[in-house]
């Protein structure tokens, strides 16, 4: 075990206390300036579509790489081959549910759920999400959306549902295959669940109530029941 000098430890200790106090003052600005932000961060439904990005610079390359990840793991598999290289190639129709598995993977493994108890609700930009490699549930749903959607899935929309308690939580949802299949994205190793599960689905021990509205980048519905 590595044993950590006694200047090393109060160096550690104080440097501690200046992020604590810099926090501290930052969320001191943030709240003075609450209501300000929070009018600013409320979005038309044209506002609200936009934020579903499929064509953004950081979705694509996410894309890319998690596309480019199964590759590697089928050439190790098959070899590489000339014949096999246009195959090898993303196929919506033979990959997308799995496209959709990886990227649940991702989430997972590379962007910390947050919570909303902050005083102020802010949207984040898919590079913001991917830099800090943290989201609120909106915004991992919406980068969830983007992603699918940058996978070729006309159908993936974000579903905003009613929990017991008045709470919001967004869900996302897409048809593949003449089957219609829902996820969480605050709770991604819950996988691809078929939407006749919604009524029995729970987060945070409540169930849902009602689908309030539902959007991606094309289109925007709003909804009474399940």
């Amino acid at each position: 075990m590595t044993k950590i000098s006694k200047k090393a430890l109060e160096e550690l200790k104080d440097k501690l206390v200046r992020y604590k106090t810099l926090i501290e003052a930052y969320r001191r600005i943030i709240m003075r300036y609450e209501d300000q932000i929070n009018a600013n961060e409320e979005k038309t439904i044209p506002q609200l579509k936009a934020l579903v990005k499929p064509d953004d610079e950081t979705v694509q390359k996410i894309k890319g790489e998690i596309n480019e990840k199964e590759k590697e793991e089928m050439i190790n598999k098959i070899g590489k081959e000339p014949l096999y290289e246009k195959a090898l190639e993303y196929d919506y129709q033979r990959d997308f549910l799995k496209y959709v598995e990886d990227v649940l993977k991702y989430i997972e493994n590379e962007i910390r759920p947050i919570g909303m108890d902050l005083g102020v609700y802010f949207w984040y930009r898919p590079k913001e999400i991917a830099e800090m490699k943290a989201a609120d549930p909106f915004d991992r749903a919406v980068f969830l959306c983007s992603l699918l959607r940058a996978g070729n899935s006309e159908s993936a929309k974000i579903l905003v549902v009613e929990l017991e308690g008045g709470l919001e939580h967004p869900l996302v949802s897409f048809s593949f295959g003449g089957r219609e299949y829902f996820i969480d994205a605050m709770q991604p190793s819950k996988g691809i669940m078929k939407i006749r599960r919604m009524k029995r689905f729970k987060y945070k021990d409540k169930k849902i109530l009602r689908i309030l509205y539902e959007f991606n980048d094309k289109e925007y519905k709003e909804r009474e029941t399940i």
